[in-house]
């Protein structure tokens, strides 16, 4: 090598210069007082002196270009470049003389390839070349790219070598560094890297053992940002080409469990910015990225601890990169459009049942949760993962795996579910809920475990009860469907897999028996052993009790041999012995469980019947978080099953409601109660009875009604549709309270709340004021005044009256106009801006189904507005403002109800607006401007027809809800036309409405045609010539029955539709317009085609007398011609006419409709010809 040239006081060695230069600043800093102004110019000196005289960039270019292999010169320049000390920027000094990569690479020659120890400060000054390109020297760029392809097409071996075994970090290091440099510089050279460089999993395998990760820019770290380099812009070609590499980018996710938090972080993002939800990469190409084994790589990443030895905070970076985590696996695992989902998930499957135990990390428990909530047919896979850890044993393994069982069931909630099974047949729903519900492979290991532990086996039948719940929710889904072909093929289904796979009813009760006995852990346990914890008496006899009463509503026939095997009375004494756990609820449950073992316990003739009536009493009116519903279902067939109410189940409902809403203390007053009209039911049922006779609510239909009930009754037919039949008799249960009280007088006070409220309720049901005045007596009650109001005046309900804010706040918002926001009145509505479940005056809200709603508080509120709708009509002080806000509120409640999959109270609430007298008598289907009240209350029910149109069919098909209105909506009809034909002017909106929401039987369709057809002309128009309620009647009827596949009208009413319409068509005088009447026939020979053989020729004449042709004129003759050959002859001769062959509006549509007459224009070759050249 030749001699090193440097200027002035140039030396051998950096650290003799930076000697001097430490003099020098010391120098300096002992005369700093005195002379600053030539401190500075001395720093002035050293700044030139450092910079000019370190390195001589020139001389070193020579040494370049005179000879290859300059080793030496390589190393000491790349030095200076690297020394953190050094103001001077040697690089791009040296790119600003004419240095550049052609010039550093050519020092390689051709046999020195594999010497490392000239290749690698070459490639790492190439390397700094190019980073200082693309900061400082755009204008090198095309340059600088040149010499990357050079460098790829002849060092390829070189970078073989650094990357193989037999380098070492610092030479893997510099050739990362170097192939990441050149990505970024441009996305091209990355493709051709991938196309050159054998980057494969098995020549970067020593790249990734090992990392040092003491040192903070260790090798695999330099890998990492290489991988990254591909992604970071997004360029979607350089994408593609790196994940069509097999294995390259899934070479970084192992590693990432003990990256630095920022790096894993960096990697995620981009990773998922660019790869995982880019639309434009293929799914095909993701699925062959992201392998099973890439995926269970990723699901370690949970794992995340960072580098050995790091002491840093990590929990709140931690906390960031799993939600990073989990939004990247939810997405492949579960996205349709993003993800690796495909109709049949082979990979993802396998990559689930390959885990181990992912429920002992939080959050790839949840995220295991959410995937089979997503994709409920990967459930089979996770079943497989469970089942190799949940073989019965005290162990902590064991006790996680059931808990996560149970987080399982509980994610797979039936309600939310629900909408998963509309689209799958009767077997596939059978065996969805099945299997979700109770997988075989756990049930066998339970089976086999359940009787040889006591504590293992409350745990096992814990699971079990959680299972049964699930499967009993689904088949009440189920239930609530209008067709029971599902529900039929899921207890078919069942009734041979229960016997086979649950433990029997006798085992249960053997396990209740353990712990009457109080036998306790078995003798050869060893105390040492790790043992779970031993369940509380109480809780394991409400799991063992649960499974018995699931049993009976799921599997009842295994109760044939449980009776007589349980002593219930030991079972109650035992319970009330108890000290520690849900007491209250276990006696409840006992005493369901002996209402189905016993029927005859809850009556008076057993001595105990007011203690077992007590315990239910207990459970349903506590506040303790919501155990008062596990109570509401026995008490409600407690009262459908005893004569109480009569199997009135509005009063049940009633009873239910008042019990939760209102004061009694002590609560065995109403045990006192029913007692009493248990005793004297019969007494109390005929007082009612008298006293209800002179009460009956008739309408103006009544005595048609009754006629048609005795001729019904004659006939040997079931009168279900009469409204009359709907006047129900008040259950005996309030005059029993009246009694009581009255022999009572101590009860009176505390049962004071309990009977105004119950009163109120009553009244609101029944809709009469005087009848519940007659039933309360001379009962001095609070709440008398308020029935008595409502006989003259609206009134609010008192305050006192109710523990219960909803229906005090309606009262209020309805009555005196209190302006109450609708999620103050409903707390459980959320105003939202994003999906909603309704809309109420425009503004979108979502029902938080998170709080349980207790059914017959729905009811309540709901008869509440009937009461204010049917009264405050009947009072003729139904406004506007009040009718839209029962309407919203009572939007609300059935919304609510659907939401909590609580159908069948909807359709009880629905079936109690219209199967009523009191609705019926309100109701006003045609306008006469006499009750503007009734027309608002009519418009209410109509909405909520409209609205619930899946409950009226229903209810419809099994009550005939709507026939009593269809007749009414006739005889006012007919009461009309008596108006209409005297040219008086009727509102005919609410009639429209009604016709097309309610509609007639087809008989008295027919007796309305008539009635048209028989009006007067000219009471078929207004004097501003717009059709009248006769026309609009006829095209409601026309176009029904152009709609429908199954009812055809007789020949002769659409002769007379068209006679009728033609008498219209020909009036001289007047000009009526007929445009929604052609159009409703339109769409009649549209539908039916056949029926345009009734329009004769002489008719079809008429439409070239008409005073107006409108385009839907010409489009119905143009229909007409179409489908009647016979027509063109009159078309023919009528164009011989001048005044005809000048309306263009008429015969060109009627020469277009005669092109599809073939025939007819063979024989006619001149009529086309005439139409068009008239034009």
């Amino acid at each position: 090598m030749g001699k090193r040239k440097y200027e002035d006081n140039s030396t051998s060695d950096n650290k003799k210069t930076k000697t001097e230069n430490n003099s020098e600043n010391i120098n300096d800093t002992e005369n700093d007082v005195e002379q600053p102004q030539k401190e500075q110019n001395v720093k002035s000196q050293n700044r030139n002196i450092s910079k000019n005289a370190l390195f001589d960039i020139k001389h070193f270019r020579k040494e370049l270009t005179a000879k290859q292999g300059q080793t030496m010169a390589l190393t000491q320049f790349l030095q200076v470049c690297l020394n953190p000390d050094s103001d001077a920027d040697y690089m791009l000094e040296y790119l600003k003389v004419g240095g550049n990569s052609h010039e550093l690479l050519r020092q390689i020659s051709q046999d020195n390839k594999k010497n490392l120890s000239l290749a690698t400060p070459v490639f790492h000054l190439f390397h700094l070349n190019i980073l200082k390109v693309q900061s400082s020297l755009p204008h090198m760029t095309s340059i600088t790219e040149e010499a990357c392809r050079y460098f790829l097409n002849t060092f390829t071996p070189t970078v073989e070598i650094m990357i193989s075994e037999s380098s070492g970090p610092r030479h893997r290091k510099i050739i990362l560094n170097l192939l990441t440099s050149m990505v970024t510089l441009s996305s091209d050279l990355g493709v051709e890297i991938l196309n050159q460089i054998p980057l494969t999993p098995k020549n970067l395998q020593y790249i990734l053992e090992k990392p040092n990760y003491k040192e903070k820019d260790n090798v695999r770290t330099c890998f990492v940002r290489f991988m990254t380099s591909f992604l970071v812009e997004g360029h979607l070609p350089l994408i593609k080409a790196l994940l069509e590499k097999p294995g390259l980018l899934s070479l970084v996710i192992p590693g990432l469990v003990q990256d630095e938090a920022d790096a894993v972080l960096m990697f995620l993002n981009i990773l998922k910015n660019n790869v995982i939800d880019n639309t434009l990469i293929s799914k095909t190409l993701k699925l062959k990225t992201f392998s099973h084994q890439v995926l269970i790589n990723m699901f370690k990443v949970y794992m995340w601890k960072g580098p050995p030895d790091s002491d840093s905070d990590k929990s709140d970076i931690k906390e960031e990169i799993m939600r990073l985590l989990s939004d990247i696996i939810l997405t492949l695992f579960t996205s349709h459009k993003l993800g690796l989902y495909f109709m049949d998930p082979q990979n993802l499957y396998k990559a689930l049942q390959l885990l181990k135990r992912p429920w002992e990390n939080d959050d790839q428990s949840q995220v295991v949760l959410e995937i089979i909530y997503r994709c409920p047919d990967l459930h089979r896979a996770m079943v497989n993962v469970i089942e190799q850890s949940f073989q019965p044993q005290h162990s902590p393994m064991w006790g996680k795996a059931v808990n996560f069982v149970i987080s399982l069931l509980d994610k797979l909630n039936p309600d939310k579910m629900a909408t998963r099974l509309h689209n799958l047949s009767p077997i596939q729903t059978a065996n969805f809920i099945r299997f979700i519900t109770l997988p075989v492979p756990l049930l066998k290991l339970m089976n086999a475990a359940i009787g040889t532990d006591l504590t293992i086996s409350t745990h096992c039948i814990k699971v079990i009860v959680k299972m049964l719940q699930s499967l009993r929710r689904f088949m009440h889904i189920l239930e609530l469907e209008d067709s029971n072909e599902r529900i039929s093929e899921l207890k078919n289904k069942l009734e041979n897999f229960l016997p086979k796979h649950m433990p029997s009813s006798n085992i249960i009760v053997s396990l209740i028996k353990k712990v009457l006995e109080g036998s306790a852990t078995p003798d050869n346990a060893d105390a040492q052993d790790y043992r779970l914890p031993k369940p509380e008496a109480a809780d394991a006899l409400l799991t063992f009790i649960d499974t018995l009463l699931l049993y009976n509503h799921i599997y009842p026939a295994s109760f044939e041999s449980l009776e007589g095997n349980i002593d219930m009375k030991r079972l109650l004494d035992f319970s009330m012995t108890l000290t520690e756990g849900n007491i209250s609820l276990l006696k409840f449950k006992v005493v369901s469980l002996w209402l189905i073992l016993d029927g005859s316990a809850l009556t008076i003739k057993n001595t105990m019947f007011k203690q077992l009536f007590l315990i239910m009493l207990d459970v349903f009116t506590s506040d303790e978080n919501e155990t008062w519903l596990e109570a509401k279902e026995t008490l409600y067939i407690f009262f459908k099953n005893t004569e109480v109410f009569e199997a009135d189940e509005d009063e049940i409902n009633l009873m239910l409601y008042t019990l939760r809403n209102s004061k009694v203390n002590p609560i065995s007053l109403i045990a006192d109660i029913i007692e009493h009209v248990l005793a004297n039911g019969q007494e109390l049922s005929e007082y009612v009875r008298n006293q209800v006779v002179n009460f009956e609510i008739t309408d103006e239909c009544s005595e048609g009604n009754l006629d048609k009930l005795f001729k019904d009754l004659m006939g040997g037919k079931q009168p279900t549709e009469s409204v009359f039949l709907e006047n129900k008799i008040p259950s005996p249960f309030i005059v029993g309270c009246m009694q009581f009280i009255q022999s009572n007088r101590d009860a009176k006070k505390n049962l004071k709340q309990f009977l105004c409220l119950y009163v109120a309720n009553l009244l609101h049901c029944n809709n009469s004021p005087e009848l519940t005045e007659v039933l309360i007596g001379d009962s001095k009650l609070d709440i008398r005044s308020y029935v008595a109001d409502w006989t003259v005046r609206p009134v609010v309900i008192p305050d006192s009256t109710s523990k219960d804010d909803t229906l005090k706040k309606l009262s209020y918002s309805i009555i005196e106009a209190t302006e109450i926001p609708i999620n103050a009145i409903f707390p459980f509505l959320l105003e939202t801006d994003d999906e909603h479940d309704l809309k109420v005056l425009d503004v979108p809200y979502r029902i938080d189904t998170r709080k349980a709603i207790n059914g017959s508080d729905l009811f309540v509120w709901a008869k509440y507005l009937m009461f204010c709708i049917i009264r405050l009509s009947n009072m003729k002080e139904l406004y506007e403002e009040q009718q839209k806000k029962i309407d919203g509120y009572f939007q609300v409640i059935i919304m609510t109800g659907k939401k909590h999959l609580t159908l069948n109270m909807c359709r009880n609430i629905i079936l109690n607006l219209f199967k009523n007298a009191h609705s019926l008598k309100v109701f006003q289907p045609v306008d006469f401007h006499k009750n503007p009240s009734n027309t608002l209350a009519t418009k209410f029910m109509l909405q909520i027809l409209e609205s619930n149109k899946d409950v009226i069919n229903y209810l419809n098909q099994k009550h005939n809800i709507l026939k009593s209105y269809q007749q009414k909506t006739f005889n006012e009809l007919v009461k009309a036309f008596v108006k209409v034909n005297k040219r008086k002017t009727i509102d005919s909106e609410v009639t429209v409405r009604v016709l097309e929401t309610i509609g007639l039987s087809k008989e008295n369709d027919l007796h309305l045609f008539d009635n048209i057809f028989s009006a007067n002309t000219f009471a078929c128009f207004g004097e501003d010539k717009e059709p009248t309620l006769v026309l609009q009647l006829l095209n409601i009827l026309i176009t029904k029955y152009s709609k429908s596949i199954a009812q055809e009208l007789p020949p002769d009413t659409v002769t007379n539709c068209f006679v009728m319409y033609t008498k219209l068509l020909n009036l001289k005088d007047v000009t009526p317009n007929l445009t929604d009447l052609e159009e409703s026939l339109i769409q009649l020979f549209e539908h039916k085609p056949h029926y345009t053989a009734h329009v004769t020729q002489e008719e079809f004449r008429i439409f070239f007398n008409a005073n107006a042709i409108r385009k839907s004129t010409s489009t119905l003759a143009a229909l007409i011609l179409k489908h009647q050959i016979k027509m063109c002859d009159v078309f023919v001769e009528e164009l011989n006419r001048p005044e005809v062959l000048s309306q263009r509006e008429i015969t060109l549509p009627l020469g277009n409709a005669m092109i599809d007459h073939e025939q007819f224009l063979l024989q006619n070759k001149n009529v086309l010809a005439k139409i068009f050249e008239e034009y």
